[in-house]
């Protein structure tokens, strides 16, 4: 298999096989089987297909989910579709494709002085830019991003498997990039890039965690250009959805945004996160360390409400989730 896929899609509908889509593996028959019209599926594998509706640009994701049926920890937690990307989606859309005076209006709850941080992540600031997203997963979120109006986006994640099923949402969502909808937007036709690339947050670990259990288990597994295509990018934003759930990553990812932010000039990070998840206070003092501050804020009452309404219920509370933003001092 390849260490990483470009994927490279523009509005005349081109997308170069050539270079990325990649004979299917063995996994990806297996996984396939359930897609022949019997309504089986594969002893290892089952997956399900999740239609997501991008408010207010009248374009609909189809995102295939998968399950193994063998426990592989943390490795397949990428192939689910988690209320935090929903809730990003929903309100990056909301927030580009509403007027600034309208979002602070709306999302002022009583008794509150109107915050900056109400926008942070406003979805206005992605069109023509360079984005990074972290811990892609499935895809949605960085489809979302190009269909806003984003030049160009690497979405990234680690595991092979992940990244195949990344690269196939991708590839089937192809639509959604070329057009980014009509009726309640205004972005224009553009040229738009998406790639799909392996990143190993592991390779940005600082000095003084590079000897701990978790960084030298299977190491002779990190081959050292898996991030090469990452590493010759220089994006704008970095971005990311519930990239914290396990205490085992989380000063790799505080290292891997430090790294992008000071050696590659990004300008900010953004990252949607349950605050209560295991390792993420450890997260947020491995920012400080690095000399990064961060601004939270809570998600606005109408984006809970449009993720709902467009994406499918949201399994936790509204209060369960902080949005982020990250940069330089």
């Amino acid at each position: 298999m390849e260490e990483f896929w470009d994927i490279q899609l523009n509005s005349g509908g081109k997308y170069n096989k050539d270079t990325c889509w990649m004979a299917p593996t063995e996994r990806e028959q297996l996984i396939a089987k359930g897609d022949n019209g019997t309504g089986e599926s594969s002893n290892m594998f089952t997956h399900q297909w999740v239609q997501l509706n991008l408010p207010f640009l009248n374009q609909t994701l189809n995102i295939r989910t998968i399950k193994s049926k063998v426990a592989l920890m943390d490795s397949h937690v990428g192939e689910e579709l988690w209320d935090a990307a929903k809730l990003f989606c929903a309100h990056l859309c909301r927030t580009a494709l509403l007027d600034d005076d309208v979002l602070l209006c709306s999302t002022k709850e009583e008794g509150e002085e109107e915050a900056a941080g109400r926008i942070l992540c406003n979805g206005k600031r992605l069109r023509g830019k360079r984005v990074l997203e972290l811990g892609a997963g499935v895809g949605s979120l960085g489809v979302c991003m190009a269909a806003l109006g984003a030049d160009e986006v690497v979405c990234t994640d680690y595991d092979n498997g992940v990244l195949e099923n990344l690269n196939f949402n991708v590839y089937h969502n192809v639509h959604v990039i070329q057009n980014p909808g009509e009726a309640e937007c205004n972005l224009c036709p553009r040229e738009a890039k998406v790639s799909v690339s392996k990143l190993d947050w592991r390779l940005f670990a600082a000095k003084d965690i590079q000897n701990t259990s978790w960084l030298l288990e299977e190491e002779s597994q990190m081959p050292s250009n898996s991030s090469k295509f990452c590493l010759d990018f220089k994006p704008d934003i970095l971005i990311g959805s519930a990239l914290i759930y396990s205490a085992q990553g989380a000063l790799c990812c505080a290292d891997t945004i430090c790294f992008f932010l000071t050696e590659k000039k990004a300008k900010e990070c953004w990252i949607l996160q349950m605050p209560e998840r295991p390792g993420f206070d450890r997260f947020l003092l491995r920012l400080e360390h690095h000399g990064l501050v961060y601004e939270c804020d809570s998600v606005p009452e109408e984006t809970f409400q449009i993720a709902e309404r467009h994406m499918g219920r949201i399994h936790s509370r509204r209060e369960d989730f902080q949005m982020y933003l990250i940069r330089l001092k």
